[in-house]
């Protein structure tokens, strides 16, 4: 999913790839100090950055 959010990926891709892992926030709220995300969903993020990390060091040598 492309995103035009103006993130820190934003900066880092100019020396590398980069990427973003999103999380569904209650009511579809983010960047707002109402903003909540059901721990279960900050897990499987965390997960996913796991998995994304190892996978990318697996290619790296």
């Amino acid at each position: 999913m492309l995103s035009g959010a103006f993130h820190d990926a934003l900066f880092i891709n100019r020396k590398a790839p980069s990427a973003m892992i999103f999380v569904p926030c209650r009511d579809g709220l983010s960047h707002n100090e109402a903003e909540y995300v059901e721990p279960g969903h900050c897990v499987a993020g965390a997960r996913m950055l796991l998995a994304s990390t190892l996978e990318a060091t697996r290619h790296t040598g």
